[in-house]
């Protein structure tokens, strides 16, 4: 499941008491008491975000600059019961939002080389390659021969470049049915809540947002998505297991599965993706991250 709603909170320093709290919940990454005391002592004079669901901080994210051009995501947690839960991928989000904004063009991350085999790092290892970071140079002396390091690096889009489109605006001819299907996915989809009026509502990500409007102005009461106009929507929904367990949750939100007998290959073999529809009849496209889309 992901988590609908969550707070990420910047903290410039002081971090140290909830690193080692949840670090302490990580045997399987973070075993060897010295690494953990140096992680706590960074995470206490640097930058951190954590990321607080009701009421609790389910995960952090340190960031180390070492120039103005290159960071570092220093030390980061989950809490075990918060994993799979978009949780880490909002934190590398806005630590990337706030890293952009200050013109950083480069964030690197350290972690467990696959020459030293271990499933928990494997995992790490494609969280990572599925935000957007690459493997750039093997580091077999840092860490010692017995735990060789892998640099992994991201380079981070000018703040002017997040999006190339503005806002899209979606007329729906009953507003609370589209709060319901549309707020559902786009949360989902890691879109927080932007704006909201008496005909509409509205979810932003980085400098992109939803908008779904009742307008008086209406012509007609349905829409066909097959006439003239606006098809369809595609999303980046993360790897192919987010797109599996989206499309087995959206039933539950108004959302009604097409090409079912060809799912997810509805887009061709070399194309995963789930092609939903709303009760309205507006289509979505959900792209598995890791192939290209070709619509």
């Amino acid at each position: 499941m992901t988590v609908d709603h969550f707070v990420v909170r910047e903290e410039p320093s002081g971090s140290g008491a909830i690193c080692r709290e949840i670090l302490a919940e990580l045997p399987d990454w973070f075993g060897i008491p010295e690494a953990v005391e140096h992680y706590v002592e960074v995470a206490d004079r640097s930058l951190t975000m954590t990321a607080v669901v009701d009421e609790e901080v389910a995960g952090f994210l340190t960031i180390v600059e070492h120039d103005r051009y290159a960071a570092e995501i220093y030390v980061m947690g989950v809490r075990p019961s918060r994993h799979r839960q978009g949780v880490g991928r909002r934190l590398i989000e806005h630590a990337e939002e706030v890293l952009v904004a200050r013109g950083v063009e480069y964030l690197q991350v350290k972690t467990l080389s696959k020459k030293r085999p271990d499933p928990h790092y494997a995992a790490t290892r494609a969280f990572y390659v599925a935000c957007g970071f690459r493997p750039l140079e093997e580091l077999p002396t840092l860490w010692g021969p017995e735990n060789p390091a892998l640099l992994m690096i991201k380079r981070l889009a000018p703040e002017e470049a997040v999006s190339a489109l503005h806002h899209v605006e979606m007329w729906v001819p009953d507003l609370g049915r589209a709060v319901e299907s549309w707020g559902w996915l786009l949360r989902v989809l890691d879109f927080q809540p932007y704006q909201e009026w008496s005909a509409g509502r509205s979810w932003r990500r980085h400098d992109l947002y939803v908008v779904v409007e009742q307008s008086p102005a209406l012509s007609a009461a349905v829409h066909e998505r097959c006439r003239p106009g606006l098809n369809h929507l595609a999303f980046h929904a993360g790897d192919l297991d987010d797109v599996d367990r989206i499309a087995a949750e959206a039933s539950a939100h108004g959302w009604t599965l097409l090409f079912p007998e060809r799912h997810p290959h509805a887009g061709g073999e070399g194309h995963y993706a789930a092609y939903l529809e709303d009760a309205d009849g507006f289509e979505v496209e959900l792209v598995a991250k890791t192939h290209a889309a070709t619509s």
